[in-house]
């Protein structure tokens, strides 16, 4: 009498094979892809001087920067930030950080500024002017579209966690 084991699916087998390391580093390889594949997904890149002191920020640390609710970076340098003009790009950035479209984000400033609570960040016109602003003023950070060229000597990319 013969023992009949059920047939794996294809593939498998050869699975089943694979040394754990490499299994290991196919794992360890998805947790350094998702996050970069994440961040390409949105039409922007967060940008900042080179003097900044983080490397990465999740979204509601963003969204207190750029709503003037977090004044100081962790070494007690002034945060200052700066927004693109560009429609498209400054609706997704509304969208992702802060949960609201355009025109909610203008409507909170609008009180902010009638309530004398604050104002805006400055807008700059194109990629390159708010890189150019971005690198030469520390403690900056804004966002650029995201096939922007961005000179990593100049500024540094911050990471969306």
């Amino acid at each position: 009498m013969s023992t009949h084991r059920p047939s794996r699916a294809p593939g498998l087998d050869r699975l089943a094979r694979w040394p754990a390391a490499c299994l290991a580093l196919v794992t360890a390889l998805l947790f350094v892809i998702a996050p970069i594949a994440r961040a390409a997904q949105y039409r922007f890149v967060l940008v900042a001087n080179r003097s900044v002191p983080v490397e990465s920020l999740d979204r509601s640390e963003v969204s207190d920067i750029f709503l003037s609710q977090e004044a100081h970076w962790s070494d007690g340098s002034v945060v200052k930030p700066v927004t693109l003009r560009t429609a498209e790009v400054r609706e997704e950035f509304a969208k992702v950080i802060h949960g609201k479209d355009d025109l909610q984000l203008r409507k909170h400033w609008q009180r902010q500024i009638f309530t004398g609570r604050g104002s805006p960040p400055p807008e700059r016109p194109s990629d390159e002017a708010l890189l150019d602003y971005v690198a030469r003023t520390p403690g900056a950070i804004g966002y650029v579209s995201a096939n922007a060229r961005i000179d990593s000597s100049s500024v540094k990319v911050v990471a969306l966690r």
